[in-house]
């Protein structure tokens, strides 16, 4: 019933379920609000118009908000919501699904490029408590992250992150958990542990690194040299 926080069961009892021949909901679920964008990255396929129209057909806000309480009945303990675009994009949607994420006593994570927090968001974040935010960052200097994100993209998503950390030490709280996500390229690749002092100094309790999809010619030219892929092992260990 909505209204009445629910204690998601643990993973171990849908386990236990499946075994017993019943077929419990999902555990996890990944979501997708909008697949609009406010960047034109040069490691998006988005940037070179490869996404068919129809994935930019939007759901409504009400029918988002019934999906999280279905998914709530499901069984279901955590929710991310992804970047499939940017999130943000749909503010005032994101924030109540966030808020209903955690009505329902469930974890989640909100992907973003930060870069389209509007007044007080930050701060409703850390009094709901929500989970963990994900932040995407391509370098560890306005240099190498502009070059993929472009002009002041570094800028604005490192003043987020200090106002982040702001809220959080004012209310006494270690919600929303920050997490870094990097995409390897030629340019981040001989740079990795720069990366991971970089993020722990923003107060990152976790860096996500990714393989960047050369899904054309132009985000091929930022895919790493030969060199660079057999040094990986030695960096990431």
């Amino acid at each position: 019933m909505i209204g009445t926080k629910k204690a998601p069961r643990r993973v171990g009892f849908q386990l236990l379920d499946w075994e017993r021949g019943e077929t419990p909901g999902p555990w996890r679920m990944t979501v997708f609000p909008t697949w609009h964008c406010n960047l034109k990255c040069k490691i998006c396929d988005k940037t070179w118009g490869g996404n068919p129209r129809e994935q930019f057909n939007e759901m409504s806000e009400e029918r988002w908000i019934k999906l999280i309480d279905e998914a709530a009945e499901l069984g279901v303990t955590h929710i991310c919501i992804g970047g499939g675009g940017e999130p943000l994009l749909r503010h005032d949607l994101i924030l109540a699904m966030c808020e209903r994420i955690r009505h329902h006593g469930l974890t989640g994570l909100l992907q973003t490029n930060g870069t389209r927090f509007k007044d007080g968001a930050l701060q409703k974040l850390v009094d709901i408590g929500w989970t963990s935010l994900s932040i995407s960052i391509d370098g560890s200097n306005a240099e190498i992250n502009d070059e993929v994100r472009y002009q002041k993209n570094f800028e604005r998503v490192i003043a987020a992150i200090e106002k982040l950390n702001v809220c959080k030490q004012a209310s006494r709280s270690a919600a929303p958990a920050l997490q870094v996500a990097t995409v390897i390229t030629k340019l981040t690749a001989d740079d990795l542990e720069g990366m991971v002092e970089f993020a722990h100094g923003l107060g990152a309790e976790r860096i996500h690194f990714l393989n960047l999809i050369p899904y054309n010619e132009h985000i091929a030219k930022l895919s790493i040299s030969e060199a660079q892929r057999e040094a990986l092992p030695e960096k990431a260990a």
